[in-house]
């Protein structure tokens, strides 16, 4: 019987993981720091992962300890390099369980450069784990360049998304579905609208999804209240798959524009439905997206990049990302990348 103890954050990508692993495993138990998920068939215990009181951490390294001892993992997978990656490394330091660690990307790219205690834990979680993915390759190198006198092992490996094959008829429709916060730059994708609204009185009948929630939301509310864009720019709130499968179909664009990313499976996503993506300039977008081919990475967000990626040949672009999504962003690829590594785990 094979047995599973996933830890991370209470968050939509580990329970995402969850849906895409679950049935390799004959037994799962899930430690995460929240109750936001529930999961009738699957145990899930909740631990406090803050390191600012010392008896805590003392009780939540027990507490992951009695959870490894009762449910006898066969291997242990930590989601996201957080302060949780410490507290199960101390839980498992006589249990020997092998750990393996998939980095999700502002822990890997901006976690070390708060300070050195952040930089001292990411660079021990990696050094620790027996197993490592990161989700690009430019991810894999940020993890190896912080522990450069250590080997890392290193897969290249998602989550994936479902291999759409239905081509789906496209609307005047732009969309975003990123976190309303400072990272993610969403002030900026309104801005571009105004400038493609504004260019010619026909751009007026497009619309601009922009789905999500977050710190920001009211301030972006409050900007294109400014910009006279009430008519035209949507804010539905957080929503459920299925809802946001259907702004997939209908978009013509997808827009993405944060400050710092790795690979985002809601791109991927819009890559499977057909969506034209508009990127920032990062390299984790380059290793899917050739500019001005299969999408449109933006240097200056200044300019009228709405306008430039409405000339690419969206069927075209489809046609082709569709191809990458099959190869290379299916969950199927995925799903089975992580069950090699677990598989190797086992046996070691």
């Amino acid at each position: 019987m094979k047995s599973l103890l996933l830890i991370g954050p209470d968050a939509i990508h580990t329970f995402n993981y969850l849906d895409l692993i679950r049935s390799y495993f004959d037994q799962i138990h899930v430690i995460t720091h929240g109750s936001k998920f529930e999961d009738k068939d699957v145990p899930i215990f909740m631990v406090n992962f803050s390191f600012r009181n010392i008896f805590s951490i003392r009780k939540s390294v027990l507490e992951i300890r009695r959870v490894i001892k009762d449910a006898k993992p066969d291997v242990i997978h930590i989601q996201e390099v957080g302060t949780h990656a410490m507290l199960v490394f101390w839980a498992n330091r006589k249990l020997k369980v092998p750990v393996i660690l998939t980095g999700w990307g502002s822990d890997i790219l901006k976690m070390p450069r708060r300070g050195y205690i952040f930089r001292w834990l990411v660079r021990k979680a990696l050094k620790k784990t027996n197993y490592l993915t990161a989700d690009s390759k430019n991810l894999g190198d940020y993890m190896r360049a912080l522990v450069p006198r250590t080997k890392l092992d290193i897969t290249i490996a998602n989550f994936g998304v479902d291999n759409v094959t239905e081509d789906f008829p496209k609307g005047n429709l732009i969309y975003s579905n990123r976190l309303h916060e400072e990272l993610y730059r969403i002030d900026w994708i309104i801005k571009a609208f105004k400038l493609f609204v504004d260019t010619d009185e026909l751009n007026r009948d497009w619309k601009l999804v922009i789905a999500g929630d977050g710190r920001k939301t009211k301030s972006l509310k409050e900007l294109t209240h400014r910009l006279k864009l009430d008519d035209c720019v949507l804010f539905p709130g957080w929503i459920q798959r299925a809802q946001n499968r259907e702004y997939y179909k209908k978009a013509m664009l997808y827009v993405s524009i944060p400050q710092s990313d790795a690979t985002s499976i809601s791109l991927l996503e819009a890559m499977a439905y057909g969506c034209v993506p508009v990127l920032s300039d990062l390299p984790a977008n380059r290793e899917w997206i050739d500019n001005g081919n299969n999408g449109l990475i933006v240097k200056h967000l200044d300019t009228n990049f709405i306008k430039k990626a409405l000339k690419l040949d969206q069927p075209e672009v489809a046609r082709v990302n569709k191809i990458i999504i099959k190869e290379r962003g299916s969950t199927e690829v995925n799903r089975q990348k992580f069950i090699d590594i677990y598989i190797k785990a086992i046996q070691q």
